[in-house]
């Protein structure tokens, strides 16, 4: 696991009726700031600002079905030939980075089939990169560059 770097982040804020919101740039519009979208919000912006990711390929909550259940990842990045890149399970930051969180993502992504899957909670972050030949996961140390053209 590796600690995540503080980044320059001013969201638009508004408060309607003693509830805050924030204005999601990708989604373009306001949603309730709960604890779990602050972190999804600043962790799209570490990938904008740090790691060369583009507003245009990433997907919010987008739905799958899982046993009949529908889920959704919390963040999706797709290449620019529309191919599942990283997938990114965000809890908020009082919930540690377990191994139910990751059985969470992976689950996810062996219907979305991405390169990488990622754990955070906005302080940590895991990562992990899909090897094809060998079909399973191996954990990396950093957060992958976006370099997919």
């Amino acid at each position: 696991m590796i600690e995540l770097p503080t980044i320059d982040f001013s969201p638009r804020l508004q408060k309607k009726n003693d509830k805050l919101y924030i204005f999601d740039e990708i989604r373009k519009k306001i949603i309730m700031l709960t604890p779990e979208e602050w972190v999804r919000q600043r962790f799209i912006q570490l990938l904008v600002q740090n790691y060369g990711y583009h507003l245009s390929l990433f997907q919010i909550e987008k739905q799958l079905q899982y046993h009949q259940k529908t889920k959704r990842t919390d963040i999706l990045v797709w290449t620019n030939d529309a191919k599942p890149y990283f997938l990114i399970e965000c809890k908020a930051e009082n919930i540690p980075l377990s191994e139910q969180v990751l059985f969470q993502a992976l689950t996810y992504n062996a219907i979305q089939k991405a390169n990488y899957v990622g754990i955070t909670n906005g302080r940590e972050y895991a990562g992990y990169r899909f090897l094809e030949e060998e079909q399973q996961y191996e954990m990396i140390d950093n957060i992958p560059f976006f370099d997919v053209f």
